[in-house]
């Protein structure tokens, strides 16, 4: 599991060469249902999804209408249900462009692992923010008994190079910007965006409409043997969890007590805090895909032609990805 450090310095440091394959991580993996329906739910117009889906056709990528829903799940999610499932985008781009390095690199003659592109690691991967502590998933969480998914976040997906020369290293670089490359524009395009609506969340999350319901989770987590610094919410909670398990190093079944143990305080506890701060992000979320549509619609357009690129020069379908009915 990612450190809840690293997914918050996240948040506010620039995109950087291996945080800009995973995108939705980079947001401390920020972030609806698909635009398309949220959009017209505010009185306006399949636009993106109709487009994109014409757009996919007439590129090949029959899929790729799904994954532009999916793309805007990860990046303006409202709930940690929705984050997880734009994690599908996040996963194919990140697996595509690491196998589109690996044909690169043999193409120049240098002997590199394949990254794993099978649904069974994409899945894994994508199940990596159930505890993300701006948006946690707290249906999953609740219905698994656990935070993160066993071996969720864990698949290594993306080059493990050890460059031994100078010409592998030039190489390298060369085929990490090449990869990169499909996905440039839609970068530009979407990390604006992304900004504003993490800001707005952040900002939502200080409303004094949710002192109340802060202040019963805290009094709960404190009566349940959580330490007053723990307690002070829920990033200081996962934190304090996360903490306790490595200085308890509980093994086996054990172990998984243990973390049930703590699902079940966390849930009790967070439930109303959770469910109120969802409530004001949706509200939000509607408005801000509706003041953003253009925008919106252009990020969705540049997703479908840069997945026909990425899937074209990785070997790689989007197929392997595409959330299952």
């Amino acid at each position: 599991m990612e450190t809840l450090g690293r997914m918050n310095n996240r948040l506010s440091s620039p995109l950087t060469k291996p945080d800009r394959r995973h995108l939705t991580r980079v947001l401390g993996a920020c972030l609806p249902v698909a635009v398309a329906a949220v959009v017209a739910g505010c009185g306006g117009s399949s636009a993106v999804s109709s487009n994109a889906a014409s757009s996919a056709s007439a590129g090949g990528a029959s899929t790729s209408s799904v994954l532009v829903s999916e793309m805007l799940e990860g990046f303006f999610a409202a709930s940690g249900a929705q984050l997880v499932d734009g994690n599908q985008f996040a996963t194919f781009e990140n697996v595509a462009e690491s196998a589109a390095e690996d044909r690169c690199m043999r193409a120049r003659g240098w002997k590199v692992a394949m990254p794993d592109t099978t649904r069974a690691n994409i899945d894994a991967e994508s199940h990596s923010f159930e505890d993300n502590p701006i948006w946690p998933n707290l249906g999953w969480i609740r219905a698994h008994g656990m935070f993160v998914a066993p071996g969720g976040g864990g698949s290594q997906v993306g080059l493990a190079i050890n460059a031994t020369s100078r010409a592998e290293r030039a190489d390298y670089g060369r085929c990490i910007a090449s990869s990169e490359a499909p996905m440039q524009p839609f970068v530009n395009t979407i990390r604006p965006l992304t900004d504003i609506w993490v800001n707005t969340v952040l900002q939502l999350q200080q409303s004094p409409s949710l002192a109340g319901d802060k202040a019963q989770a805290s009094s709960c987590l404190t009566q349940n043997g959580v330490s007053t610094r723990g307690a002070r919410s829920l990033n200081s909670f996962l934190s304090y969890w996360v903490q306790s398990a490595i200085s308890a190093q509980p093994r086996g079944a054990e172990r998984i007590a243990f973390e049930h143990r703590w699902v079940k305080i966390f849930v009790r506890c967070a439930t109303p805090l959770i469910t109120a701060e969802q409530d004001l992000e949706e509200k939000s979320r509607k408005a801000f895909m509706q003041g953003h549509y253009q925008q919106l619609t252009a990020a969705g357009n540049e997703v479908v032609r840069g997945l026909a690129k990425l899937e074209r020069i990785s070997g790689v379908s989007t197929s392997v990805v595409v959330r299952k009915s």
